[in-house]
């Protein structure tokens, strides 16, 4: 399953973007979920938490996380710090969906 993000995540966004994650998951059992942020603009650390949250969800459920966190730094910085670094990063999806 592949959910991709654009914009601003934040604290005010996270919220809807867990949201997004949670019924996505609810609806199809997957072995394989990739989230996308290769079009987001702004990665807060909360959105670094979520991540950490999602890893710790699919873990215990069986589902391998993938990260689309291209070369942007802003992605990849917070998660580093903020636990992310147990999730699979990738430069692109292609290479996500690959793996």
């Amino acid at each position: 399953m592949l959910i991709a993000f654009r914009g601003d995540l934040d604290t005010a966004t996270c919220p809807s973007a867990r949201a997004a994650i949670e019924d996505a998951l609810e609806v199809e059992v997957t072995r394989t979920l990739v989230l996308d942020f290769s079009r987001v603009h702004v990665f807060a650390t909360a959105a670094a938490h979520l991540v950490n949250d999602v890893s710790t969800a699919s873990e215990r459920c069986g589902t391998d996380l993938r990260v689309v966190a291209g070369e942007s730094r802003c992605i990849r910085r917070p998660l580093s710090m903020f636990g992310g670094g147990k999730t699979a990063m990738h430069d692109s999806r292609a290479a996500a969906l690959r793996a």
